[in-house]
């Protein structure tokens, strides 16, 4: 079975589900952009996950450059003999796509992967108002021809029939590259926050936690790290501030130092900050909204939003959690949600798409 895998936006979700889809048996090619803001605009880091897609034996087709550059129409043509070559059996998108995809594979039984059923706070959006007018046209072509929709939540799915209602809705969680091991507990309790740093994600509620969280642990470390406008305010030298993207390797040696992974979102569909954590064993805190809460070992992990006593409450709780805590996240919430197991999913939602279209 050949699958063309159409993303934009999701190039890091991309490289890990390819390699899940190859494992189950699907042979596939991806239609992509050649820009980097995926990867916060490092274009090294972008170089270094196509470079792991095409490990995985995937072929990888790029459209050129900027899409209000005009001269990268010739683009369209040159895909399109590559993809009708290539003959796909079924076309696999995900919302946000690049514009010019709709132009290049044929006709075929279409699977549409909704990330956000409602945009978040945090959606980007572009300057560009040909851009924005072109991305927008795009997202409505491609749900337009999908046969069958997948989310990664039920939460999501009972949001996404609020905005269309699909013939066709499956559930597939949002995969993980599960550790064989956890990590290890760090020797300073440390709280951490990273991702993108938006209103939506409660830094200010966290920020009113750590003083709670003081109060009775002066010990604690607090670490944040990202990109953004909505900067920690609270002041302390226990605070690490990394106020810049963080490449791979990077996330990897600040995870390591986590006792707890906090995601205090006032707003949001899902989380991959969160399925990172738990990939290693970090038991998260998180706040009640989205698909958030199934991440959480245990409802005692889940906090009402908006509320940094029980936060800091729950942070308490926890920090000093043990390998047994760490083995239960790895076995009872990553491993179920891991890239095989997920690959497997999908591609059994396109035999069935295929049978029942035949």
């Amino acid at each position: 079975m050949r699958v063309l895998l159409v993303h934009d936006a999701h190039l890091k979700y991309a490289v890990g589900q390819v390699r899940g889809l190859i494992r189950a048996g699907v042979e596939v090619t991806t239609l992509c952009r050649a820009h980097p803001f995926q990867s916060g605009g490092e274009a090294v880091e972008r170089v270094e996950l196509i470079t792991a897609m095409r490990s995985t034996g995937a072929q990888v087709i790029e459209l050129p450059g900027l899409l209000r550059d005009a001269t990268n129409v010739v683009a369209i043509p040159r895909a399109r003999q590559t993809v009708a070559r290539w003959r796909p059996d079924i076309i696999h998108v995900h919302d946000g796509p690049e514009p010019r995809s709709v132009l290049i594979p044929p006709r075929r039984p279409t699977v549409l992967t909704v990330h956000d059923p409602t945009p978040h706070p945090g959606h980007p959006k572009t300057k560009h108002l040909w851009t924005q007018w072109a991305t927008d046209w795009a997202e409505r072509q491609w749900r337009d021809r999908a046969d069958v929709a997948i989310v990664h939540s039920v939460a999501l799915e009972r949001e996404l029939a609020l905005v269309r209602n699909y013939q066709h809705v499956e559930v597939v969680p949002h995969g993980i590259e599960v550790e064989p091991v956890p990590a290890a507990v760090p020797s300073t309790p440390t709280v951490a926050f990273f991702g993108k740093l938006q209103p939506y994600k409660g830094i200010e509620v966290l920020d009113s936690a750590m003083p709670l969280v003081w109060a009775c642990r002066p010990d604690v470390r607090f670490v944040v790290a990202g990109r953004g406008e909505a900067i920690p305010r609270v002041r302390d030298a226990r605070l690490t501030f990394h106020h810049r993207y963080l490449e791979w390797r990077e996330v990897g040696q600040l995870l390591s130092e986590a006792s707890l992974l906090v995601l205090p979102y006032t707003s949001a569909s899902q989380t991959g900050v969160g399925s990172l954590g738990v990939a290693r064993g970090i038991p998260l805190i998180v706040s009640d909204v989205g698909a958030l809460s199934e991440l959480a070992l245990t409802t005692d992990y889940v906090v009402p939003p908006n509320d940094p006593e029980l936060l800091a409450k729950a942070i308490l709780r926890h920090l000093d959690d043990g390998d047994d805590i760490r083995t239960r996240v790895i076995e009872q919430i990553a491993r179920p949600r891991s890239w095989e197991a997920v690959g497997l999913m999908t591609a059994d939602i396109y035999r069935q798409t295929l049978d029942r279209l035949a």
